[in-house]
C-alpha cells in the first residue's frame, strides 16, 4: 500500500511538473489533485482497471464531480472501462510511463 501511494504521488509530481500545475491533492482512499481551472486528475500506478462495481462508485463519487476529469494509468483499462469511464466523462491516458520530469 505504501509503494502504490508513493508512486501514485511520484506521478502526481510528474503531472504537475510536465502536463499542468495541481493546486490540490487529497487522499481519500485514492491520492486525486485538481488543477487550478479545477480538472480532477486520478494517477493509477496500476497495471489494469476492469469495471467493476468498485471503479464505478469511484468514479461517480461527489468530489469527482469536475466538469473535466482524466486518469492517468501505468497500465491499461478493459473495453468496458474505458467505455464507461468515457460515457462519465473521463478521459483515459493509458500506458504513462515512470519518466523523470
Amino acid at each position: 500500500m505504501h509503494k502504490h501511494m508513493a508512486e501514485a504521488m511520484q506521478m502526481l509530481g510528474r503531472h504537475h511538473t510536465m502536463v499542468e500545475p495541481l493546486s490540490t491533492l487529497t487522499a481519500r482512499g485514492t491520492v486525486t489533485g485538481r488543477t487550478r481551472g479545477g480538472p480532477a486528475v486520478v494517477q493509477a500506478p496500476v497495471d489494469y482497471i476492469a469495471w467493476t462495481q468498485r471503479a464505478a462508485e469511484f468514479a461517480r463519487r461527489p468530489d469527482m464531480n469536475a466538469q473535466q476529469h482524466s486518469v492517468w494509468l501505468r497500465g491499461k483499462v478493459s473495453p468496458l472501462a474505458q467505455r464507461e469511464l468515457t460515457a462519465l466523462g473521463w478521459t483515459v491516458q493509458e500506458e504513462v510511463r515512470k519518466e523523470k520530469p
